[in-house]
């Protein structure tokens, strides 16, 4: 028995077959949106990438100091400016610890200064270090008076046993 297809039947019938309607959004334009919403946010987050940076020149600047007399408006030891931040190294990245936090009271180097490992940079108001030193110390002499305490409790009961021990021999000679 022979096979009938479509074209023994009919054979014009394969062209009357609709074509599908074309979709025009769903195939070109809606993924040509995601390709270009894509790289629009690639671009928009890469920007700090491919930028040209901006030149930093360093100079040197002269200090001179100047002798003023006592003002109203500071007072010894009166902090006139007190704000929050920090000393980093700039434009490298490179770990400069702090060893300890606190208000800085001076600067010792400028921007662009060469600085080598151990050199200080800033010195700190000490008034929280020398709170602390003192607060500790007073913690070890008050250890020391219970150590000292806690010795002459154990001599004397040292004394009390070799009291005690040499009774009772005595009482066991008679």
């Amino acid at each position: 028995m022979k096979s009938q297809g479509i074209e023994t039947i009919r054979p014009d019938a394969a062209d009357r077959i609709p074509q599908p309607p074309r979709r025009f959004m769903a195939r070109i334009a809606i993924p040509v949106a995601i390709l270009l919403a894509t790289a629009g946010l690639l671009a928009f987050v890469g920007w700090d990438a491919v930028r040209p940076r901006t030149g930093v020149r360093a100079t040197a600047v002269a200090i001179r100091s100047i002798e003023a007399g006592p003002s109203a408006v500071a007072r010894e030891n009166e902090v006139l400016v007190q704000a929050p931040g920090w000393i980093e190294a700039d434009p490298f990245s490179v770990y400069v610890p702090a060893l300890t936090e606190g208000i800085v009271s001076e600067i010792l180097v400028l921007e662009g200064d060469r600085v080598e490992q151990g050199q200080a940079v800033a010195r700190l108001v000490p008034d929280d270090a020398e709170i602390a030193h003192r607060r500790t110390k007073a913690v070890v002499e008050q250890r020391q008076g219970a150590l000292e305490a806690a010795i002459a409790a154990h001599r004397a009961a040292k004394v009390e046993i070799e009291e005690l021990v040499d009774l009772d021999r005595r009482v066991a000679v008679m």
